[in-house]
């Protein structure tokens, strides 16, 4: 096996790792399921979720990072998206 692979197999074994990645994913859900009322809030803006909340926002993306990282919070573990207020459609 390679190095690359024991490690990569330790990661998903660890369970810090695995905490992380559950956390991410209910990050993840909250932003799905509040789309809608956190667009009307913070439309056009750039938001920070952390713990199942937005820990942030703003309209231009460094500068949210630089508020995260002024207020000590790990931007590298938070999820960050943009909120658009305009409607999309995607025909494939």
């Amino acid at each position: 096996m390679t190095t690359a692979v024991v490690q990569r197999e330790q990661q998903r074994s660890d369970p810090s790792t695995r905490d992380e990645l559950e956390r991410f994913r209910q990050d993840f859900e909250y932003l799905r399921s509040n789309r809608g009322d956190l667009t009307t809030k913070h439309a056009d803006m750039w938001v920070a979720v952390l713990g199942k909340s937005v820990v942030g926002s703003h309209v231009d993306l460094e500068k949210l990072l630089a508020d995260l990282d002024l207020r000590g919070i790990d931007k590298d573990k938070a999820l960050v998206d943009f909120l658009s207020s305009a409607h999309r459609l995607f025909i494939l």
